[in-house]
């Protein structure tokens, strides 16, 4: 009767089983790529699939943020390739490491925040989103053997990257020229928002009402602004980036919230450096790997077992107390 007591418990404790994805885990290949796009540009990327996949396979393109590249995040482009995504990590010119590469100290900080403000490479970024779309053809050429879906589509990034993921899903641009909603792509089925801007900075009440498609914002109790892109003393926390989940119109919309996750805890410790921050909890990290492939699979593969694990109250405690699941 004890050991069966102990049981219940348990069950009732520690709640469902962590979502171990729709696809069966498989061994992962990565694969760095020059692409040509339109009027002759063209992009890097890596692009991570999975070795043996046999049906075609959703595309997640992520993100990344202000001084990463295509090699961050790799945490992300292995699980969701393991689990049968290609996962494609472009670099943003002008905002990515090599734009930092050899500067002092000094010149650091102010040449971060300026590439937050400068309008080329805010166009830029969500340009290179909807480009990557563009050449999925190509990507698809340049892997043998691999097929991509090109009718389940998902956007994802981080911090610049999580902004760069809220234009392509419809939030309505500020900078001088650009018309509401210019950078959104119908093509894209679902996103996932880590780190977000909230209000203010390159934001504005009321950008998100348009955004009305499928969206998982992730955030933390513990996060700040770094000192060297806020000059204006107040406090840019978790809760603060949160009021993105907040202004989002209600329907497939869904915020994980974590309690003492910090900025880089969404890169797994990339960029902890420049901002200050000692290293992520590595469970927290598995958290976020372990969250957003559950989403993929609700949103992309349109997965009931994953749509009801993400709607199950007792999910979070899979994690931990410090987990939070929050839906409209």
């Amino acid at each position: 009767m004890r050991h069966l007591l102990l049981c219940l418990l348990a069950i009732t404790t520690f709640g469902s089983e962590p979502w171990s994805g729709v696809v069966n885990s498989g061994p992962s290949a990565q694969v760095d790529l020059t692409l040509t796009l339109a009027e002759g540009k063209t992009a890097t990327v890596r692009v991570y699939h999975q070795k043996a996949a046999t049906a075609a396979c959703p595309v997640v393109i992520f993100s990344h943020g202000l001084a990463g590249s295509k090699d961050g995040y790799d945490f992300l482009g292995k699980r969701w390739a393991e689990h049968g995504y290609v996962s494609i990590h472009p670099d943003h010119p002008g905002s990515d490491t090599a734009a930092f590469r050899g500067k002092r100290l000094a010149e650091i900080g102010p040449a971060l925040k300026a590439a937050t403000q400068d309008p080329v490479i805010l166009a830029g970024r969500p340009a290179l989103i909807r480009a990557l779309i563009d050449v999925l053809p190509q990507i698809e050429e340049r892997l043998a053997g691999v097929k991509l879906d090109r009718e389940r589509i998902g956007v994802s990034g981080h911090s610049f990257g999580a902004w760069t993921t809220m234009q392509v899903a419809g939030a309505r641009g500020q900078l001088a020229g650009w018309r509401d909603g210019a950078w959104s792509d119908p093509r894209v089925k679902a996103f996932a928002a880590l780190s977000p801007n909230g209000p203010g900075v390159i934001n504005r009440d009321g950008e998100f009402s348009e955004c009305k498609r499928p969206i998982l914002i992730m955030t933390g109790s513990d996060e700040r602004q770094p000192a060297m892109l806020n000059s204006t003393g107040v406090e840019r926390s978790g809760a603060w980036r949160r009021q993105t989940f907040d202004q989002l119109p209600a329907g497939e919309k869904m915020l994980a919230w974590f309690d003492g996750a910090r900025h880089c805890t969404y890169s797994a410790g990339a960029g902890n450096v420049l901002s200050g921050e000692p290293p992520p909890d590595p469970v927290q990290v598995e958290a976020v790997a372990v969250i957003t492939l559950a989403w993929w699979d609700a949103q992309l593969r349109d997965d009931a077992k994953a749509k009801a694990w993400l709607a199950d109250s007792a999910t979070p405690t899979t994690f931990g107390a410090w987990a939070k699941l929050e839906r409209r």
